[in-house]
């Protein structure tokens, strides 16, 4: 939100230069020089141009990190006349997803207009338009756009930081299906390996706003649940926590169209248990009958 790796590449851009300027003027001098050597007093140069001349250095560093952060950030005036500056969000998609939130706000309804009874985007297919459904995404993403604008920010603050707390939420199913089984330590290591995978990580970072965050919080969620009433001894609770799968899993259908996925394989699952938990009774029974006919 911030973009302090900008004040990275101002130094880096700055050393660069300097360095590249120093070269230049040791080959003028020593032209015979081996490149490592010309290399090495080129740095030299440089480490003690920053030592002699700091405060120059920290300013132009400063003015020169300000330039980068002002091409990916835009300023926004709040009603009370303070100024925040806010980060772009990264990607396409956000951007499609940020229309129709602005427009959840602006008229409670994702549709630009409806035509025979249907939903149309007319900034889809121009000039045409195109028929959508309505998609949940979408009003979560309002949700967090609704709160950003209520705290004084704008639609887009809540949508640049949607991903990275559902991201974060992500790991809270995995933490306690692995503590029941194997401990604290053991869950905040599985918590952390979800939560900075490589391939989940960079599509929920603050600023990309797409589905995919819901395609791990749901699963862990539904698998986390369904846990639970496995191992619940009291049957009331063992049926409220595989309702609660269930409702969680209508919710994912209407967030992803592959929610049957996690659905399906959760079904085999408990059909497994069932089944095992079926020949363990039989096979008990047949024991007791054995040992009573002894």
């Amino acid at each position: 939100m911030h973009l302090p790796v900008t004040d990275n590449w101002a130094e880096q851009t700055i050393r660069n230069n300097i360095v590249s300027q120093a070269e230049a003027q040791v080959r003028q001098q020593f032209p015979h020089l081996p490149q490592a050597q010309v290399q090495q007093q080129a740095l030299r140069e440089y480490e003690s141009f920053i030592e002699q001349n700091r405060e120059q250095f920290q300013a132009q560093q400063e003015q020169l990190s300000q330039q980068f952060r002002s091409q990916l950030q835009f300023e926004v005036e709040r009603p009370d006349g303070t100024v925040f500056y806010q980060t772009y969000i990264g990607e396409i998609d956000p951007y499609f997803y940020l229309k129709r939130v602005e427009r959840v706000l602006e008229t409670g309804s994702q549709c630009s207009s409806i035509v025979d009874g249907e939903c149309r985007d007319d900034f889809m297919l121009a000039p045409r338009g195109s028929t959508f459904e309505p998609e949940w995404h979408t009003y979560a993403a309002s949700g967090f756009a609704w709160i950003a604008v209520a705290l004084g920010y704008v639609a887009l603050t809540g949508v640049f930081f949607m991903p990275a707390i559902l991201g974060a939420l992500a790991t809270v199913p995995v933490f306690f299906f692995v503590r029941r089984r194997f401990g604290s330590l053991a869950a905040a290591s599985s918590a952390i390996f979800v939560g900075l995978h490589t391939s989940f990580l960079p599509r929920t970072m603050a600023g990309f706003s797409s589905t995919d965050a819901w395609n791990i919080l749901f699963p862990v969620t539904i698998i986390w649940l369904v846990s639970l009433a496995l191992e619940q001894q009291r049957r009331g609770l063992s049926w409220l926590y595989l309702v609660l799968a269930a409702v969680a899993s209508a919710a994912y259908a209407q967030f992803w169209s592959a929610w049957w996925y996690t659905f399906f394989i959760m079904t085999l699952a408990l059909l497994a248990v069932g089944v095992y938990k079926g020949a363990s009774w039989i096979g008990v029974s047949n024991a007791l009958l054995v040992a009573e006919a002894r």
